[in-house]
């Protein structure tokens, strides 16, 4: 899953986004984080409002390998989940952060009456269509299981130039991601599925 995501070109310009409303997602990240980054979290006060995202970092996040730690509230809406994927786009563009990886947003319960075509072509079309920054490199968009991770090929097949490798735990992965080895769980075994919008 995106916990295991790692930037092997520039760790420390890295990033992960994560939706604080799937809760076995945010759990992960959150155990996987620890202390510093639940500390670093309760530093930033507010919480972050629906449609938006707030970061925390550069800091070492426990077994995260990443700097950086996006953390996003998505709203029900096309509306609100576009302004999501911009929102966190935008903290990356704070801390001139080279690779984003998301955790797909909205794909769990809180897709409301989206489905889940929708909500995974809403993601791709914010991404594709952001103004982007002289520091980004590239943008990750990681599927927690098969389902989402087959969906997400299919919409990014429907755009041109928007390359998608699905890569599982079979083959080998992106030369530039490198998870961590020996781990178990389903998290590890989860389909990461890599959406670059920039070389």
């Amino acid at each position: 899953s995106v916990v295991d995501f790692s930037y092997t070109k520039n760790p420390q310009q890295a990033a992960i986004v994560y939706s604080t409303k799937r809760i076995r997602v945010s759990g992960a990240v959150t155990h996987a984080g620890g202390s510093i980054l639940q500390e670093d979290r309760r530093k930033l006060g507010a919480e972050e409002c629906e449609g938006s995202a707030i970061m925390t970092g550069p800091n070492s996040y426990g077994k995260l390998n990443v700097a950086y730690v996006i953390h996003a509230s998505p709203g029900i809406s096309k509306k609100s989940l576009a302004s999501t994927y911009t929102s966190s786009l935008d903290c990356g563009k704070s801390g001139n952060v080279e690779a984003i990886a998301f955790s797909l947003l909205s794909v769990g319960g809180c897709r409301g009456l989206q489905s889940l075509e929708d909500v995974v072509k809403t993601a791709l079309k914010a991404i594709r269509h952001y103004r982007g920054y002289p520091g980004l490199k590239v943008v990750y968009t990681f599927a927690f299981n098969d389902t989402e991770a087959e969906m997400l090929k299919k919409c990014a097949d429907s755009f041109t130039r928007f390359p998608v490798s699905i890569v599982n735990k079979f083959k080998k992965w992106p030369s530039d991601i490198a998870p961590k080895k020996g781990k178990g769980g389903n998290d590890s075994e989860s389909l990461p599925t890599t959406a670059k919008i920039a070389s």
